[in-house]
């Protein structure tokens, strides 16, 4: 799970990397999804401009909110790797 306003890794150095060590070592197995909208540390945020200065801006910085949608993509994956259909 990588989220697009990731400003701390690039989806490549990491989830691309994860995803091929896993299936070197279980074919089919590592999957990879983008999750819009979200940054590195689970927040919402539009953009990685927008993610960074939540750290790191200027006082009084953007308030961090997690991004719920993160826990839905989850359970997708929960569901889809022990085979249940979402309701």
């Amino acid at each position: 799970m990588w989220g697009s306003s990731d400003w701390f890794v690039t989806k490549e150095e990491c989830t691309d990397w994860i995803v091929q060590t896993v299936n070197e070592a279980h074919p089919g197995h590592g999957t990879s999804i983008t999750v819009p909208n979200s940054d590195h540390f689970s927040n919402h945020a539009k953009t990685a401009q927008e993610s960074y200065r939540m750290l790191y801006g200027e006082q009084p910085r953007p308030k961090s909110n997690f991004n719920p949608a993160i826990l839905g993509e989850l359970l997708s994956w929960c569901d889809a790797t022990v085979g249940r259909k979402r309701k």
